[in-house]
């Protein structure tokens, strides 16, 4: 039965008025989290509902290790349906307990480290072949158009997953048509273009399980038909959920994480240097890219207080909305010293980049392998590739709370 909770009891004047999924947060982030990760917990107001954003690396660290009090699974309150980010699949990072337990350990194989080195090879040759197209083209080029939207779609949709170009099609249109969904504001009603989307989004997965079940291959969506633990197996409506989350989630923050390296590597030309001349530590650069240049400011999945309680000196009241800001955190100054400088050397520990605790994003391997790569690969057949303008500033885009930049114009010589 469907609860309906009392106005949480926090003086309005308590509230910051921040729109914390605004455009003036997303165009303006890296500042306005430098300020945030010195606050403890802060009320805001998303869509007239009192809400808490975490900031500090502590505070962002406790909420994620502590599914027990900030739980990842949406209650069954009054209004609440709005935190579905993704039409209704119900998806691993919004699940606990032992459900979430059994559907991640069923997973797991195929997001194990045997399988994922397997793609080493043809996600080289991926990448190399977009390195080509960059080459053979007229010496400027759009980073994100030509490599970084490309480099997902590529190792994941058509290495790992064998889709078709209609099949990737479908998906690339989904993640943008969720991407929009996420940006709705309370009350908003969701286009009937979005509707008709999903729906074709729907009957292709179900069409891609038939025809995995009939005859397995080499291929994720196979792994996961196949998955067995002690003759337990995924449901269909299991197996549709994930696959439809983990194409479209991939689709969406790697790109935006590619896109992010190249822009705050050409930023800092004596750190770009450095990585031509080692460029082992590309893993290393990727990290510290990640950890300067979030690809969100504001978390995707916001958590619930599953009772009151006092964090880092602020109430947060039960069933209360919990967000965390990863890329406020990422400059902490009690987690990295100095954090506004960028230092591909750093090895920042205790990265947020895929979350903490049991939430922990099961394809981070693949992630850091096909960055790691790409980037190595782009630095090495692409060394004099810059930003045709030295000052050029980003306009951001993508899904609530994401940070995706739009155009990144770059040349080859």
């Amino acid at each position: 039965m469907t609860e309906v909770v009392a106005p949480f009891p926090v003086d309005p004047a308590d509230i910051d008025p921040v729109d914390i999924l605004g455009d003036d947060v997303r165009q303006n982030a890296f500042e306005i989290c430098a300020e945030w990760a010195h606050r403890k917990p802060f009320y805001v107001e998303v869509d007239g509902s009192v809400e808490v954003l975490c900031t500090s690396y502590d505070d962002v660290a406790e909420v994620y290790r502590n599914p027990e009090i900030f739980s990842a699974e949406i209650p069954d309150i009054e209004g609440y349906a709005r935190f579905n980010k993704t039409m209704g699949v119900k998806q691993l990072a919004q699940m606990e307990g032992e459900p979430h337990h059994r559907l991640r350990k069923l997973m797991g194989p195929a997001f194990s480290p045997k399988s994922i080195r397997t793609l080493s090879d043809e996600i080289t040759r991926i990448v190399d072949e977009m390195i080509d197209a960059i080459e053979a083209g007229p010496g400027e080029f759009d980073a994100m158009k030509m490599f970084a939207d490309h480099l997902i779609v590529k190792t994941l949709l058509s290495a790992m997953f064998k889709l078709n170009d209609n099949q990737r099609a479908v998906m690339l249109r989904m993640a943008e048509v969720l991407a929009d969904y996420s940006n709705l504001r309370r009350g908003e009603p969701v286009p009937e273009a979005s509707v008709k989307a999903f729906e074709g989004t729907s009957q292709v997965i179900r069409e891609l399980i038939a025809e995995r079940q009939a005859q397995p291959g080499m291929d994720f969506i196979s792994d996961l038909v196949t998955a067995r633990d002690e003759g337990d197996a995924l449901t269909d409506q299991e197996l549709f959920d994930q696959v439809f989350m983990v194409c479209i989630a991939a689709l969406t923050t790697t790109p935006t994480t590619m896109g992010g390296i190249l822009l705050t590597l050409n930023r800092h030309p004596d750190q770009l240097e450095e990585l031509k001349r080692n460029i082992e530590w590309a893993g290393d650069a990727v990290d510290e890219c990640q950890r300067i240049h979030s690809h969100r400011v504001v978390g995707a999945f916001a958590r619930f207080a599953t009772r009151d309680i006092d964090l880092g000196g602020t109430k947060i009241y039960r069933h209360m909305p919990v967000h965390v800001s990863i890329q406020a955190a990422n400059l902490d100054p009690r987690q990295y010293p100095d954090p506004l400088t960028f230092d591909i050397k750093r090895k920042p520990r205790g990265l947020l980049a895929f979350g903490l605790g049991v939430h922990h994003c099961m394809g981070s391997r693949l992630a850091k392998l096909v960055l790691t790569i790409a980037l190595t690969r782009f630095v090495q057949r692409l060394p004099e590739a810059r930003l045709i303008d030295p000052d050029f500033v980003p306009h951001y885009g993508g899904g609530a709370g994401g940070r995706r930049i739009e155009i990144l114009p770059m040349r080859i010589r």
